[in-house]
């Protein structure tokens, strides 16, 4: 019992300063990062959904793309619901991630534009952070 207890605060410890770093670097505080969606609201037309969208204050092509606020509580209540197991069957898959930040990228600089260190971010349940090649 003692190594999950050690486990969790240690998980804790390093997703709050990952959220405190990110904080600071997309312009907002620790708990809207953990809690809310410190950025803008933007929706993928092709895939129909909406995501969390933070732009770097010191480099302005780097971004990170989160999971919506609404989504994230929703996933967490079901996860609760059916005690982890709903998280298996998600369906959220890196690749739907990487489509968003190109459509974003797209439409955002133009199509020419790519789409560059697409990596996940350990700020967030579910997010990823990219960098665009203008």
């Amino acid at each position: 019992m003692s190594k999950i207890i050690l486990l969790a605060f240690t998980l804790s410890l390093i997703t709050g300063c990952a959220a405190t770093k990110i904080a600071d670097e997309y312009g907002s505080n620790t708990v809207t990062v953990i809690f809310a969606c410190p950025g803008v609201n933007w929706t993928s037309k092709k895939l129909d959904e909406t995501f969390c969208l933070m732009q770097s204050k010191y480099s302005p092509n780097e971004y990170i793309l989160g999971e919506d606020t609404a989504e994230k509580y929703g996933d967490a209540a079901l996860a609760a619901l059916s005690d982890g197991l709903s998280l298996l069957f998600d369906g959220d898959i890196q690749e739907k991630w990487f489509a968003a930040a190109k459509e974003f990228t797209a439409e955002t600089y133009g199509e020419k534009a790519r789409v560059i260190n697409f990596r996940q971010n350990l700020a967030s349940y579910k997010g990823y952070a990219f960098e665009v090649l203008e």
